[in-house]
């Protein structure tokens, strides 16, 4: 009799440490799943904050705006698998290189409409903004050897356009050039400046005096 008592005590035991390791172990699941939902949360707010950016530059240039990224629900509705999280995070990322790729493109479209010396002036304010602190029309006069009254003409005619520079009035006299942050971000020096070259191969390069 008291050698079964043991033996039900054992199997108590057993099964008891069983369940423990079954709840640990879904506990450690449930973690995970949580910690790849965050992630894909952190994913879409990242998205969403870059669009948001970008947005008002592409309302100036009329460009069809990106399409929104929908929300993955994690309520009552179900909760994802560990597999499917992961799938969704790397579906994400993959979308918002494809929607930054098809930004870039259609801003660059954009581009084509310019004169050769209204795209060399854009491009000398995009050197010349990364290189000065203030950049002015004398700074770009002085770097394309043309008069400042050229150049606030190519600015006027650029500004005309919808490129994505802002003109700033000091003390109602002095103008400060720069470029909009939201276009900045999108890192398109190198492209555009390709795109110039291909119209004209024999071009000095923007760090080089004329």
């Amino acid at each position: 009799m008291a050698e079964n008592d043991l033996n039900f005590q054992e199997n108590v035991k057993n099964a008891f440490n069983g369940v423990k390791n079954d709840i640990s172990r879904l506990d450690s699941e449930i973690f995970d799943i949580k910690k790849d939902i965050n992630e894909v949360k952190e994913n879409i707010l990242s998205l969403k904050e870059e669009i948001s950016k970008i947005i008002p530059f592409l309302e100036k240039l009329s460009i069809k705006q990106p399409e929104k990224v929908e929300e993955i629900s994690t309520g009552n509705k179900g909760v994802l698998s560990k597999q499917a999280s992961k799938q969704a995070v790397k579906h994400l990322n993959t979308k918002q290189l494809s929607t930054l790729n098809d930004l870039q493109a259609d801003i660059k479209e954009q581009f084509k409409l310019l004169t050769k010396q209204e795209f060399l002036t854009f491009l000398t304010i995009y050197q010349l903004d990364e290189e000065l602190e203030i950049v002015r029309f004398i700074d770009v006069s002085k770097r394309l050897k043309l008069s400042e009254s050229c150049i606030r003409a190519y600015v006027t005619r650029l500004l005309e356009k919808n490129m994505p520079i802002v003109k700033k009035r000091i003390n109602n006299r002095i103008v400060n050039l720069s470029l909009l942050p939201e276009f900045r971000s999108l890192d398109l020096k190198k492209p555009l400046t390709n795109m110039y070259y291909d119209l004209d191969p024999l071009q000095k390069s923007l760090e080089e005096p004329y």
